[in-house]
């Protein structure tokens, strides 16, 4: 029986899809941000993020949002990269050519962003 079970267990794990998903890091830091669109008329389209010790000017690489965000909706988006980093530059486009943008935000601490209008 141990065989078998063994057996199975080994071909479960030869045919298992391989995944595309980027390397986690393994360091317990939660980096779940959960982004908020509180714009009334504006739909929120990319999100980039580059770890802030870069210093770039304009995020680029990566849109980390699946899909768009309409008026009130929201999406979690996991910022863990791999790479251990906390801190990132943030910019968000959206319709209308609006821009959001947060520097410095400590994924591994902050665990909301809210984009929308200024008032």
């Amino acid at each position: 029986m141990r065989k078998f079970v063994l057996g199975a267990l080994l071909c479960a794990i030869l045919i298992a899809p391989t995944s595309d998903a980027p390397a986690q890091t393994n360091d317990g830091k939660d980096r779940w941000v959960r982004l908020t669109n509180s714009s009334q008329y504006r739909t929120v389209i990319n999100v980039y993020a580059v770890p802030s010790h870069y210093n770039v000017r304009d995020p680029g690489g990566r849109d980390w949002l699946i899909g768009t965000l309409s008026p009130g909706q929201f999406q979690n988006i996991n910022f863990d990269d791999g790479r251990g980093t906390c801190f990132y530059d943030l910019r968000a486009f959206g319709s209308h050519d609006t821009r959001w943008t947060r520097r410095n935000f400590n994924v591994c601490a902050e665990t909301d962003w809210s984009v929308g209008d200024e008032r």
